[in-house]
């Protein structure tokens, strides 16, 4: 800590007469004329305090999104970091109030006694022991530097509430990504069930052709290669079914996940029109990261203006009542005091500590920057995939219609004695890969839309009620 040289200036008034101050001063008083020496110069608002799960409605939302609503809402319940936000939040608000505090009126009150043994120049008389009581208050007058205090405070709790909201959005999108993957990981599983399926059915048509003769033993060999590899497949499916239901029970906390479905290879997927100017705006207007960075610059805008009052004047005013047996003296002696304090020299502390809010101003403006660019290029770059995603579903929902078509009448041509087992084995690997691709399609186009609608901020399912 930097020390300082300083200049006290003092105006004392003494009393002795009883009778006119009668040994007490207002401290309403003296409040009052300060106010009127110095000026109400400080604002008393405070940010209140966030309604942190306040509900937002989610118009259109279907089961399956109600579902994985209510499974944001256990994740947000349980998660250590959402927990810590919150902490950081209340925090923020707390010193908000105490930096309030500081622009009020204070008065502190000090009592002091003592005895004094001691020969006096002046007779009578020679020798002298008498005790002292001395009663002060002291009221601090609010300064420009406490006031900015007060305006960082309210920034710093803006900045908590939008790093919390952050927070929750961060994590929303770790169980969006978890509950899709289950139902991508569902849907290839049901995908390779089918697969197995097919196999069997396939190997029990060739081993029934070949016990009537009219197929060799060959394709009944044939039959049983696709039937392992479609089960080796089935089991890897349910591994991966495993996996990925695993890491959503661990971030919600969720065991029983069975109501979650999966993709149907029936189902439609309407194709969504984007403006991405409009997606854009939307964006920069709601971003929970964007305003964080935005009230963290507004906090150090702050910070560099309180740095220019660290060698401001402090004033402060006095009352003291001194009651003595002195006889020698006063009996009693009321004191009305004003002091100021000039901070002369801080060996270049202020100079420092500007150049130093300086420096993280300039920070917190690039990571502004950094954001705002981060934010555009996430919305043009889901926009793209969005228009890329609905035609791959398209190409890829002809591709599963055709390939369903080529098996079925595949399968009954080989029962007509109409396509070899090659034909047969051939049209099923296309199909199994036609509805692989038709259920990535629709997940990473799913993926892609609430990822677009967390970034415009036209869902917030960390809001919405479960």
């Amino acid at each position: 800590m930097a020390t300082s040289q300083a200049l006290r200036v003092e105006v004392k008034v003494g009393v002795t007469n009883k009778k006119k101050l009668n040994g007490r001063l207002s401290a309403p008083l003296i409040y009052l004329v300060s106010l009127f020496a110095f000026g109400p110069v400080f604002a008393s608002e405070t940010v209140p305090a966030p309604a942190l799960n306040a509900p937002v409605a989610a118009p259109g939302t279907s089961a399956s999104d109600k579902t994985l609503i209510s499974l944001i809402h256990n994740a947000l319940a349980l998660n250590p970091t959402i927990a810590g936000a919150r902490a950081a939040s209340a925090q923020a608000i707390a010193a908000q109030s105490a930096a309030l505090g500081r622009t009020k009126l204070q008065i502190s009150y000090n009592a002091q006694i003592s005895g004094s043994n001691g020969d006096v120049i002046q007779l009578p008389p020679a020798h002298e022991t008498f005790g002292t009581l001395q009663n002060t208050v002291t009221i601090p007058l609010p300064t420009h530097k406490d006031s900015a205090i007060f305006q960082q405070s309210r920034s710093n709790v803006l900045y908590a509430r939008a790093e919390f909201e952050s927070a929750r959005k961060a994590l929303a999108t770790q169980v969006i990504d978890a509950y899709l993957e289950v139902i991508r990981a569902r849907s290839l599983s049901a995908n390779a069930r089918t697969a197995t399926l097919q196999a069997e059915q396939q190997l029990a048509a060739a081993t029934k052709r070949e016990r009537a003769g009219d197929v060799p033993m060959l394709d009944v060999l044939r039959a049983q290669v696709p039937l392992a590899t479609a089960q080796a497949a089935e089991f890897q499916s349910q591994n991966a079914v495993i996996a990925a239901e695993q890491i959503l029970k661990l971030l919600t906390g969720q065991t029983d996940i069975s109501n979650i479905g999966s993709i149907t290879t029936g189902q439609t997927v309407n194709n969504v029109k984007l403006s991405e100017p409009t997606e854009e705006a939307a964006a920069l207007a709601t971003s929970p990261e964007l305003k964080a960075a935005q009230f963290d610059l507004k906090s150090k805008g702050l910070a560099l203006k309180e740095t220019r009052f660290i060698n401001e004047p402090q004033y402060s005013v006095q009352i003291s009542d001194i009651r003595t047996n002195d006889q020698t003296g006063f009996s009693r002696l009321d004191t009305i005091l004003g002091s100021v304090t000039i901070p002369l020299k801080d060996g270049g502390t202020a100079k420092a500590l500007q150049e130093q809010a300086s420096a993280s101003v300039q920070q917190a403006e690039a990571a502004v920057n950094a954001v705002t660019a981060s934010l555009v290029s996430q919305v043009q770059t889901q926009v793209l995939t969005i228009s890329n995603a609905q035609s791959q579903l398209e190409a890829a929902t002809v591709a599963r219609d055709i390939a369903q078509t080529t098996y079925d009448k595949t399968q009954l041509g080989y029962e007509d004695k109409l396509y070899s087992l090659a034909d047969v084995l051939n049209s099923q690997v296309s199909l199994r890969l036609a509805l692989d691709d038709y259920v990535q399609a629709v997940f990473d186009l799913r993926t892609s839309e609430l990822n677009l609608n967390l970034l415009d901020g036209t869902w917030t399912p960390w809001n919405d009620n479960k």
